[in-house]
């Protein structure tokens, strides 16, 4: 029985010993926990200072810019002050010996009057520049037009010397040496060699004629070829185009089987030949 106690008494006492180290150590955790705290704080406020600083920093370089602008705004406005400055200053210049004004108040008017002569020297040149582009763009535009007008006209001129060697050929194979429709059916069976032949050397003819000419002939023969076809056309009687209608309404003629064509005797003594 004793033994138990005694047992029991230091189980106590073990207890209460780890008791009290727990407990020592939580203090102690809680005090370095409360140092941690402080010095987070501390970056905290550190944090908040410098944010401030830089705020401010902020707000006095978006003034500077602000002012900057209002400065350049100002510096335009005042240019036609300068001018009239100037123009006061050309008009009466400035005596230095007589005392009137301060020397600073001539020093000033005098680097006015350089700044206006360096900024009217600028703006010359500037302008001087902008008027060499403005005629060499012009130049370069007229060259164009120039270029684009002399394009069509040698167009032209290739298509209408193209329609007059054309009229040319119509003419000459209406004039030219072709049989004609009351010669005999065995002549035109017989040579159509020697009628391409002279229909081939007229039409040479013609091309050797027409390229020894001049451009402005061939242009005076199309315009006369023209003005007679439109007056064919005008004079042209209705009567002729109702004959030709009733021609075509009218029967159709047939040929007697029985009486042979008149060209097939000579077609058949060729072939026996």
């Amino acid at each position: 029985m004793a033994a138990r106690v005694e047992v029991r008494s230091l189980r106590l006492r073990e207890l209460e010993q780890q008791r009290l180290e727990a407990a020592r150590a939580a203090q102690e955790e809680s005090r370095a926990m409360e140092k941690q705290l402080i010095s987070y704080l501390r970056r905290l406020e550190e944090c908040r200072s410098r944010q401030r600083t830089l705020e401010a920093q902020l707000a006095e370089l978006t003034e500077g810019l602000s002012g900057m602008q209002e400065q350049s705004c100002k510096r335009q406005s005042s240019q036609d002050d300068l001018d009239r400055i100037s123009r006061v200053t050309s008009g009466a210049p400035i005596e230095i010996g007589s005392g009137s004004l301060g020397r600073r108040t001539v020093e000033s008017l005098q680097e006015i009057e350089r700044n206006r002569h360096k900024h009217l020297a600028q703006q010359g040149s500037q302008v001087i520049e902008e008027e060499r582009k403005r005629v060499q763009e012009l130049k370069r535009r007229v060259q164009d037009e120039v270029r684009a007008q002399w394009e069509e006209r040698r167009q032209r001129e290739a298509n209408c010397n193209s329609l007059n060697s054309v009229g040319s050929e119509d003419s000459s194979l209406t004039s030219s040496d072709v049989p004609t429709e009351s010669a005999s059916s065995d002549d035109a069976l017989l040579s159509p060699g020697k009628t391409e032949k002279t229909t081939v050397a007229t039409t040479d003819d013609k091309t050797e004629a027409e390229t020894n000419e001049s451009p402005a002939q061939q242009n005076k023969m199309r315009d006369k070829e023209l003005e007679l076809e439109r007056d064919r056309e005008e004079t042209r009687p209705l009567s002729d185009g109702s004959a030709y209608e009733e021609q075509l309404s009218g029967p159709v003629r047939k040929r007697d089987k029985a009486s042979p064509r008149p060209q097939s005797h000579i077609l058949m003594s060729m072939i026996e030949m």
